[in-house]
C-alpha cells in the first residue's frame, strides 16, 4: 500500500495510544509509508512525464508539441517565443505556426512562422508553404496568397495539396 493506514496515521500523529512506544518496526513502517505517500502527493499522474518547466530547447519543443495537441495553443505559442537553434529550426517554426494558425486570429504571425517553416528542408516543409498561404487569405492579403499558392502548386506539384492550391 502507498497510503499509511489509519491507525499507524493516527498513531504517528501522537492520536490515540500516543502515549505508548510503538516498536521500531512498526515506527519503520509508518515512516516510510509516510514517505510514500508524500511522493505521491508531488508525483506528476500517470501519463504526464513531468510538472517542471523544460530546460533545454529540444525539451521546450517537445512540451509545445504536447501542448499544441492538446489543444492549448496560446501556451504552445508562449513557450515557443524564443529563436529556436539551427537543428530544430524547422520543427520549431512549423509548430509556432500551426498553433498561431489554430488560434484562427493571429494568421498574419502564421503566415510568417510557416513561411519560415517551408523554406526550411523537413518532412513538413509542403504542408507548411500552403498553410502560409491559406495563413495569407485569411489575413486578408488576397493577393499575395494568390501568388503564393500558384508558387506552391508549381514548386509542390506532387503534393497532396497541390490540387487545392490550383483550385484556390
Amino acid at each position: 500500500k502507498v497510503f499509511p493506514t489509519r491507525s499507524h496515521t493516527v498513531a504517528a500523529q501522537g492520536g490515540i495510544g500516543a502515549s505508548t512506544t510503538l516498536p521500531a518496526a512498526v515506527q519503520q513502517d509508518v515512516a516510510k509509508r509516510r514517505a510514500d505517500w508524500e511522493a505521491a502527493l508531488t508525483r506528476a499522474p500517470r501519463g504526464v512525464t513531468s510538472r517542471a518547466a523544460p530546460r533545454t530547447p529540444q525539451e521546450k519543443l517537445e512540451r509545445a508539441e504536447r501542448l499544441l495537441s492538446a489543444g492549448r495553443e496560446q501556451a504552445a505559442v508562449e513557450l515557443l517565443r524564443a529563436t529556436p537553434p539551427r537543428s530544430l529550426r524547422a520543427r520549431w517554426y512549423h509548430t509556432r505556426g500551426l498553433a498561431l494558425f489554430r488560434m484562427r486570429n493571429h494568421y498574419d504571425e502564421a503566415a510568417r512562422e510557416l513561411a519560415m517553416a517551408a523554406t526550411c528542408t523537413g518532412e513538413t516543409q509542403a504542408f507548411d508553404a500552403f498553410h502560409a498561404a491559406r495563413a495569407l487569405a485569411r489575413a486578408d492579403h488576397n493577393e499575395r496568397a494568390i501568388t503564393e499558392l500558384r508558387k506552391f502548386a508549381r514548386r509542390f506539384a506532387s503534393s497532396s495539396f497541390a490540387a487545392e492550391a490550383t483550385y484556390l
